[in-house]
């Protein structure tokens, strides 16, 4: 309920745009996983991430985000959190967030 997101750097061309950022707030929720569901820690967490966004002509077409996940589960003190994949991770941490 915490939680902020700090942009730290913004660069674009014509056909993609970076943003890359740290979230920081308070694992007060319920996290589901692809090994299972982690429950609330009360941790205070601040994993980074990326967000790619894919440019056409002028319009947004895609935007991939990428979080650290093994930084985020390290942080809630989860042992083997670099064996989660980014992707399933990044969606299960994050409630497939979109930005």
């Amino acid at each position: 309920t915490d939680m902020k997101c700090d942009v730290e750097v913004v660069a674009a061309s014509d056909s993609m745009g970076v943003i890359e950022g740290t979230a920081q707030g308070t694992n007060d929720g319920q996290i589901l996983t692809p090994q299972g569901s982690l429950p609330p820690s009360g941790r205070k967490v601040n994993p980074q991430w990326v967000d790619l966004v894919d440019v056409v002509n002028g319009k947004i077409t895609g935007i991939r985000c990428y979080l650290d996940t093994a930084r985020l589960m390290s942080q809630l003190g989860v042992s083997g959190g670099a064996q989660l994949g980014t992707g399933q991770a990044a969606a299960a941490a994050s409630g497939s967030r979109t930005r």
